[in-house]
């Protein structure tokens, strides 16, 4: 693991071609990025912040994030999801994600996801009542122009 800073994550979201008014799928392991040279002790913060700062700088007024906010409450014994309160369990991303201004959430008790964007709201809202499918929110993603679509 090494340390990084702003440049080298801009310099790695250009290798990847993201540009202007892309849509983009995030997913984030924020341990594998290595330790951000910053000041600040909090290193998920500041990386997160890194992240998604740069990201909006990138795609625009136009562009779309989306990023993976899993909780599982489907099936966990007397829990009860809420798209506003329920935390993801799948990172320090999705959940410091979902704290953003203008941030939306699918209904998905079980995989939902955040949007971040003018097609946020469209691709979020009015979704079957299956995590996979016909109309389920993977399906909404794939048929986005300009959608990043990279292995």
């Amino acid at each position: 693991m090494s340390d990084f800073n702003q440049k080298d994550l801009v310099e790695a979201f250009k290798k990847i071609e993201i540009k202007k008014g892309d849509s983009i799928f995030l997913t984030t392991s924020l341990g594998m990025l290595g330790i951000p040279q910053t000041l600040n002790k909090n290193y998920l913060l500041t990386s997160s912040k890194w992240i998604l700062d740069i990201l909006i700088n990138i795609i625009g007024k136009d562009g779309n994030i989306f990023v993976p906010t899993y909780s599982y409450t489907f099936g966990k014994k007397n829990k009860i999801f809420s798209p506003q309160s329920t935390k993801a369990d799948i990172g320090y991303f999705p959940n410091f994600f979902l704290k953003q201004k203008k941030v939306v959430r699918s209904h998905d008790p079980m995989m939902s996801i955040a949007g971040y964007g003018p097609n946020s709201k469209n691709i979020l809202k009015n979704i079957v009542n299956n995590s996979f499918g016909k109309n389920c929110v993977f399906e909404k993603l794939l048929k986005i122009k300009n959608h990043k679509k990279k292995n």
